[in-house]
Formats: structure tokens, sequence, C-alpha cells
């Protein structure tokens, strides 16, 4: 139950969520450390790419294409600041600390076809890890195959963007 009335954009965002196929869909979550090094946004945006282009690239062998990872996939990630950076965003106080983007996301992932989140999952957490001077900024690394997708479980991934729509914190490809 929503304790507050949604706005126009969580009501697309929970649309496009929804339009991916259930039967195959996944959900991934990494978090990132506070003591080493963290990823900044473009670095995890590229990883994610880099990660969906490499399995397809080895899923299709000789018959890929550029831009085939766009068809074999459909995903939405949402991508997060640490807790007090958004709060520290939706307040009009000084704070005398400093706060960390500390950079996360939640991706929803999907295929209509038969291929193994088991290995792209795995190629993910290989880019993920693939930057020397990065490679310990991983705490969390988690996936779950998701059987139901209910409405609320979409709509906390949008808390961070109630107020404030931010595309470059959306990264999608939903048909």
């Amino acid at each position: 139950m929503n304790t507050y009335e949604l706005k126009p954009h969580q009501i697309q965002i929970l649309n496009e969520v929804k339009s991916l196929p259930i039967n195959n869909l996944h959900y991934v979550v990494i978090q990132q450390s506070l003591l080493h090094k963290p990823m900044t946004l473009p670095e995890l945006k590229k990883c994610i790419n880099r990660s969906l282009k490499r399995y397809t690239q080895h899923y299709l062998s000789y018959n890929y294409k550029k831009g085939m990872e766009n068809k074999l996939f459909q995903y939405y990630c949402f991508f997060e600041t640490s807790k007090e950076f958004n709060l520290s965003q939706n307040t009009q106080d000084i704070f005398t600390q400093d706060f960390e983007l500390n950079f996360h996301f939640h991706l929803f992932i999907s295929s209509r076809y038969n291929v193994s989140f088991v290995n792209l999952i795995y190629n993910l957490f290989e880019e993920l890890t693939s930057i020397p001077t990065k490679r310990k900024s991983l705490t969390k690394f988690d996936y779950k195959k998701i059987d139901k997708l209910e409405d609320n479980f979409i709509l906390y991934h949008t808390k961070q963007i109630k107020d404030r729509f931010s595309s470059e914190l959306i990264m999608k490809n939903v048909i």
C-alpha cells in the first residue's frame, strides 16, 4: 500500500518494469564499499553494457551483429546513491560532514530466449571486478530469479527519484 500519491514518472517506471518477461526475470543487486575506491556511475553502466555484449557475442558466436544484446535482453536498472547522500539532497540544512555518493544498482533483467543467466551474471561480476584499481569496491553482489513481481517491490526502487526524476539514474531496454 502506498503512503503517497504516485508521480507520473513512477507510474511509467512501474509499467515499464512490469513489461519485462516474467518467465525468465532475474534481479541483481550490487553495493560498493566505502573502504575502497568505488566505481563511478559511467563505469557501472559500462560494465553492465559490456557484460551483456560479451555474453551475447559468446551466445550467438559468428551470428553476432552489433547491438544484438538489445534484442536478446530486456532490462531496467535503478542506480541509487547512499541513503545519507540522498537525504542530504532533499533538505535545506547545511551539513558539516561529507557524504559519499556510493553508487549501487538494482537490475531487473529478462529474456524471451533460452539464455543462461548464471553465465550472464558471472560475466557481469567479471566486468565489475575487472578495473584493477577498483577490484575490491564491491561489498555485495547478489541475484535471484523472480517468479512474481509485486508493484510495491518495483515502486520501492523509485524512492530516490520520487520527488526529483533523474534519467541518469535509470538504464533501460524495455520493449
